[in-house]
């Protein structure tokens, strides 16, 4: 096996880091984020990100992986909670 390629660490302290809106056109919205990761290498985005109680995001698909980390409150899904 070969020996791992290190790579820079990247630490964001997101109590001090700006806020911005994020353009959805197809929902006609704009939502709270924060970008926390863009990778020119990869294409790899990380944002932390605010849904607002009551919003619903339609269903949609992704061309790369997608996952959430819930900070608070409840996520609701075509699935469930």
């Amino acid at each position: 096996m070969a020996p791992a390629k290190p790579v820079n660490l990247t630490v964001v302290d997101t109590n001090k880091a700006p806020w911005d809106l994020l353009p959805v056109p197809y929902i006609n919205a704009k939502l709270e984020h924060q970008k926390l990761l863009d990778d020119a290498e990869t294409g790899m985005w990380v944002f932390k990100m605010v849904y607002r109680a009551g919003f619903t995001n339609p269903w949609h698909s992704h061309f790369c992986g997608h996952g959430f980390y819930v900070l608070e409150g409840i996520l609701d899904t075509h699935q469930g909670q």
